[in-house]
Protein backbone atom coordinates (compact mmCIF):
# COMPACT_ATOMS: atom_id res chain seq x y z
CA UNK A 1 0.00 0.00 0.00
CA UNK A 2 1.31 3.32 -0.97
CA UNK A 3 -1.14 6.57 0.03
CA UNK A 4 -0.82 9.85 1.01
CA UNK A 5 -3.13 9.96 4.69
CA UNK A 6 -4.82 12.94 6.50
CA UNK A 7 -3.92 13.33 9.76
CA UNK A 8 -6.45 11.42 11.53
CA UNK A 9 -5.50 8.24 9.13
CA UNK A 10 -1.78 8.88 9.68
CA UNK A 11 -1.96 8.65 13.82
CA UNK A 12 -4.32 5.79 13.60
CA UNK A 13 -1.41 3.79 11.59
CA UNK A 14 1.15 5.24 14.09
CA UNK A 15 -1.05 4.15 16.97
CA UNK A 16 -0.89 0.54 15.78
CA UNK A 17 3.12 0.19 16.52
CA UNK A 18 3.52 -2.19 13.54
CA UNK A 19 4.74 0.67 11.33
CA UNK A 20 8.28 2.45 11.40
CA UNK A 21 8.18 6.27 11.88
CA UNK A 22 10.31 8.17 9.40
CA UNK A 23 11.31 11.48 9.52
CA UNK A 24 12.70 13.12 6.43
CA UNK A 25 12.80 16.80 7.42
CA UNK A 26 16.84 18.17 8.31
CA UNK A 27 18.63 18.65 11.77
CA UNK A 28 17.64 22.25 11.38
CA UNK A 29 13.75 21.48 10.74
CA UNK A 30 14.01 18.87 13.59
CA UNK A 31 15.44 21.38 16.06
CA UNK A 32 13.17 24.53 15.35
CA UNK A 33 9.67 22.64 15.25
CA UNK A 34 7.94 19.80 17.22
CA UNK A 35 8.44 16.16 16.04
CA UNK A 36 5.43 13.46 16.11
CA UNK A 37 7.57 11.51 18.33
CA UNK A 38 10.64 10.50 20.02
CA UNK A 39 11.42 7.39 18.72
CA UNK A 40 11.56 7.88 14.87
CA UNK A 41 14.42 7.46 12.33
CA UNK A 42 15.71 10.72 11.13
CA UNK A 43 16.81 10.93 7.59
CA UNK A 44 17.54 14.36 6.31
CA UNK A 45 16.53 14.23 2.37
CA UNK A 46 18.97 16.59 1.71
CA UNK A 47 21.61 13.92 2.63
CA UNK A 48 23.83 12.90 -0.32
CA UNK A 49 23.28 9.19 1.52
CA UNK A 50 19.88 9.24 1.97
CA UNK A 51 19.17 6.76 -0.66
CA UNK A 52 21.90 4.26 0.75
CA UNK A 53 19.86 4.58 4.25
CA UNK A 54 16.54 4.17 2.84
CA UNK A 55 17.88 1.20 0.70
CA UNK A 56 19.22 -0.50 3.82
CA UNK A 57 15.66 -0.55 5.18
CA UNK A 58 13.64 -3.74 5.58
CA UNK A 59 11.35 -3.87 2.44
CA UNK A 60 8.59 -6.15 3.88
CA UNK A 61 8.09 -3.64 7.15
CA UNK A 62 5.42 -1.09 7.13
CA UNK A 63 6.45 2.57 7.27
CA UNK A 64 4.92 6.05 8.06
CA UNK A 65 6.97 8.90 6.65
CA UNK A 66 6.51 13.16 7.16
CA UNK A 67 8.14 16.30 6.58
CA UNK A 68 7.57 19.33 7.02
CA UNK A 69 5.24 20.45 4.52
CA UNK A 70 4.34 16.71 2.68
CA UNK A 71 6.94 17.31 -0.53
CA UNK A 72 9.49 15.46 -0.01
CA UNK A 73 7.83 12.85 2.22
CA UNK A 74 5.98 12.30 -1.18
CA UNK A 75 9.20 11.96 -3.00
CA UNK A 76 10.42 9.53 -0.67
CA UNK A 77 6.85 7.39 -0.67
CA UNK A 78 7.61 6.98 -4.26
CA UNK A 79 11.10 6.38 -4.26
CA UNK A 80 10.63 3.48 -1.77
CA UNK A 81 7.75 2.58 -4.08
CA UNK A 82 9.43 2.54 -7.03
CA UNK A 83 12.17 0.53 -5.30
CA UNK A 84 9.84 -2.50 -4.11
CA UNK A 85 8.61 -1.21 -0.68
CA UNK A 86 5.37 -3.13 0.37
CA UNK A 87 3.72 -0.82 2.35
CA UNK A 88 4.55 2.99 3.05
CA UNK A 89 2.18 5.77 3.56
CA UNK A 90 2.89 9.66 4.27
CA UNK A 91 1.37 12.55 6.06
CA UNK A 92 -0.46 15.13 3.68
CA UNK A 93 0.81 18.49 4.66
CA UNK A 94 3.07 17.15 6.79
CA UNK A 95 3.97 18.52 10.34
CA UNK A 96 2.46 21.37 9.54
CA UNK A 97 -1.10 19.43 9.56
CA UNK A 98 -0.34 17.60 12.73
CA UNK A 99 0.01 20.28 14.70
CA UNK A 100 -3.24 22.21 13.76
Amino acid sequence: MFKTLKKEQFKEELDKWDAILIDVRTDNERTRFWNIQDKQLNMDVYNPKITEQILALDKSKKYLIYCQHGNRSLSVMNFMKWNWFSWVCELAWGINAWNR
